[in-house]
């Protein structure tokens, strides 16, 4: 009994050594997240990161370097509420801000300072029409190019094939 013990102990002792030959383990310098951000390999652009502000090229800076004399009650109104349940497809959620801070500013003294309002498209979407009808199978709203379904073919009304 005892020698079995020790051949076993043995025997994984030398799979052990065998395998660490093999299938080499990653050191801790190799290990990475891969959020190049948190290192120095991406420097920002110098000076324009540290002269203007963040979205310079977005929206059209004001040049004001001074907070404004705003409070909450006065920059509520900015932020876009539509009617809930629209047929026009109307949310919230629009596209094409005219600002980025739009009455959400956290300290509402600085809403409306740096940015000036550009509105860069419409937030106007307009229905989708019928899908139309075709060889491929129908993804979502779209078709695939060619079917892609083995065995039997689904019929004309799309169905799922019965395998």
């Amino acid at each position: 009994m005892k020698n079995t013990v020790i051949i076993c102990i043995g025997f994984l002792l030398f799979v052990i050594i065998i395998c660490s030959f093999l299938f080499k383990l990653p050191t801790t310098t190799t290990i990475s997240e891969n959020f190049s951000s948190y290192t120095l390999a991406e420097k920002a652009n110098y000076p324009i990161s540290e002269i203007e502000p963040l979205v310079y090229e977005s929206y059209p800076y004001t040049g004001r370097k001074t907070v404004s004399n705003n409070t909450a009650s006065d920059v509520w109104w900015h932020y876009p509420i539509f009617k809930e349940g629209s047929y026009a497809q109307i949310t919230n959620n629009l596209k094409y801000q005219r600002n980025p801070d739009n009455g959400t500013c956290v300290d509402s003294e600085f809403c409306g300072v740096l940015y000036k309002d550009n509105q860069k498209g419409s937030n106007y979407t307009l229905p989708l029409p019928p899908v139309k009808n075709g060889p491929g199978t129908r993804v979502g709203y779209f078709r695939t190019p060619q079917n892609l379904f083995l065995g039997p073919q689904p019929g004309p009304v799309d169905e799922l094939p019965t395998f």
